[in-house]
């Protein structure tokens, strides 16, 4: 594992070599009497999608002649009122200025959702609701999104009543890794810079507490409270300094604050000995045998290649193709051929084979001076004719009481079917020493399985916040995940629907010929992987459970990178450092180095 400021510096210098200087120009107008405020979905009825994103418009008019400072922040809840996720900015905009910009909430779960803005600025306060639908493929039916709503100085309405902008107020708290990265080793203190900002416009008493637990069993190994008191419109800053925990693992801080007239608590993670942490192999005896076998039926499919160009989709720089190919029960699956245009006759191209998310349906994928195939696998998408998935099904669930009929069996092998695609097509410029696996979620979990089931062909695996790592793991940690998961939420309406006839450790003994974490140890290539502190999906402790049971050759010379704040997304500056990943493993390669 690398240390965060190799990673920042690497991605600082392609920032600097890729980074466009964007100048807001205001226009001269007579002076306003107002600060005017509208936000929007970018989506006219509030319908998005896991190919739109959760994307909303800010727009700030300030027509005062003083700067607007404060918080917009967000909570996104459930339609039983469960909350999954929220965030908070920093805005400041300065006297006579328009401020706008796009946000993305990040978000992955299909269904109704209920989307709560909280504006507290200089001189302008005030809570806006909205609805918005998700879904993952398509849109769902739904036109609950609000007209742009233009807001001047409206007030809060609280349980006492309507309150003005003066009266209004809330208490920020803001907690910082004294390491960027969130994570620490050795016998040193976890130390976290406190800020406390009292927006209230009167004093505030109370406590401020927290509670740290074990990620995985919620066990408390720390606790500690604190009196203090606010000045009216004021800061206060302070430090946590908090004993190394007993044992390796990730750690959820519960920070709960209790004043005069605020209440709250905001939960975050750190990682202790992140390089130590590891769980059980859940590793059934005859897993080699089960996937040989596999293997070998694939083998006896006739992959009937078709390549066809899409005019509509090629540009002036890669053509694009689309192509199809029978995989393993002879199952029809389809995907898109990128290849970069070249007047040098028999250049070879490094290739990226690239999986999705759950339920995604993948588009051609560009990448500079690489060849991209970006595949589709059988049940994303569930109408499908070539493999569709009965009504009230779902795909981690069907068929996961045979493990040979399972649908991950069939998806597990169209992804190594894609593999075969490459291979089988030189012709079309593919290196065949060069080639990556890549995706994200889902997609992460495949670029591992294939690297493991297929390490002689894989140059270097790119695996963000994978699910499905360590699913005992994953199962124990219900109780501790606060944000919703269609993981549990699809398990356990399986198993109420076959409640006396299979068991959830029946389910885990069949899912055990899937877990990925079995097939890491056999990974030959380098591995990038991403870890999310917040994530529901993939939570961290599986994520390194799967890591630290790569080959010792394979662990020292693969990389992990931590993001204590996010959720199932990575950062955009990760998505920059992939692409200097993979310049670096593969465009400046031009021979394979493996260890067997």
């Amino acid at each position: 594992m690398k240390k965060a400021n190799k990673y920042y510096l690497k991605v600082f210098v392609l920032m600097l070599l890729s980074s466009i200087l964007i100048v807001a120009k205001s226009s001269s107008q007579k002076a306003e009497k107002d600060v005017e405020l509208t936000i929007s979905p970018k989506s006219k009825n509030g319908s998005f999608t896991d190919k739109t994103k959760v994307l909303y418009l800010l727009k700030i008019k300030n027509g005062l002649a003083h700067d607007q400072i404060g918080t917009i922040s967000y909570t996104v809840s459930n339609e039983g009122g469960k909350e999954i996720s929220k965030r908070i900015y920093d805005i400041n905009v300065p006297g006579k200025k328009k401020y706008e910009t796009e946000f993305i909430v990040p978000h992955n779960y299909e269904g109704i959702f209920d989307i709560s803005f909280q504006i507290q600025l200089t001189n302008i306060t005030s809570k806006l609701d909205y609805r918005f639908a998700y879904g993952i493929g398509k849109k769902q039916k739904f036109n609950g999104g609000k007209d742009l709503t233009k807001v001047k100085s409206v007030p809060i309405v609280g349980p006492d009543g309507p309150k003005s902008a003066e009266e209004g107020g809330e208490i920020v708290i803001k907690l910082t890794p004294e390491h960027q990265d969130g994570t620490w080793v050795g016998p040193g203190q976890i130390v976290y810079a406190v800020k406390i900002q009292n927006k209230y416009k009167e004093a505030q008493e109370g406590t401020l507490s927290y509670t740290i637990k074990e990620a995985v069993k919620g066990t408390i190994v720390a606790e500690k409270k604190y009196d203090i008191g606010l000045k009216k419109k004021s800061v206060k800053n302070l430090n946590f300094k908090i004993d190394p925990p007993p044992s390796p693992g990730i750690y959820n801080i519960e920070l709960a604050i209790n004043t005069t007239t605020y209440d709250d608590t905001t939960y975050y993670s750190f990682g202790y000995e992140i390089d130590q942490m590891n769980s059980p192999l859940h590793k059934p005896e005859d897993f080699d045998e089960f996937w040989k076998k596999a293997m070998d039926e694939l083998a006896q499919v006739n992959p009937a290649y078709k390549i066809v160009e899409s005019e509509e989709k090629s540009n002036t720089e890669y053509k694009a193709y689309r192509v199809e190919m029978n995989s393993l029960e002879n199952i029809r699956i389809k995907g898109w051929l990128t290849v970069p245009r070249t007047i040098f006759t028999g250049k070879k191209f490094p290739a990226v084979l690239v999986f999705p998310g759950y339920q995604v349906m993948m588009k051609p994928l560009f990448f500079h001076d690489f060849i991209g195939l970006s595949l589709d696998v059988r049940g994303m998408d569930k109408k499908s004719e070539e493999y569709p998935i009965p009504s009230g099904e779902e795909n981690l669930t069907y068929h996961i009481e045979d493990p040979l009929k399972y649908t991950y069996r069939g998806i597990y092998m169209d992804c190594v079917r894609g593999l075969d695609f490459l291979l089988a097509n030189l012709d079309m410029g593919i290196d065949p020493d060069r080639i990556t696996v890549l995706g994200g979620s889902q997609g992460g979990s495949l670029a591992l399985v294939v690297a493991g089931l297929r390490n002689k062909q894989i140059q270097t695996c790119i695996a963000d916040v994978p699910i499905f790592c360590d699913m005992y793991s994953n199962l124990q940690m219900e109780p501790q995940i606060k944000e919703e998961s269609f993981i549990f939420k699809y398990i356990n309406k399986y198993l109420e629907k076959n409640k006396g006839s299979f068991t959830k450790e029946n389910f885990l003994q069949n899912f055990s010929y899937f877990e990925v974490q079995n097939f890491v140890p056999n990974i030959r290539s380098t591995v990038l992987m991403a870890a999310c502190f917040r994530d529901a999906l993939a939570p961290p402790p599986t994520v390194f459970y799967a890591f630290n049971k790569l080959h010792p050759w394979v662990h020292q010379n693969s990389e992990i990178y931590t993001f204590p704040e996010f959720a199932h997304a990575i950062p955009d500056v990760h998505n920059l450092f992939k692409n200097t990943w993979m310049y670096e493993k593969l465009v400046n390669s031009t021979k394979k180095k493996k260890h067997g």
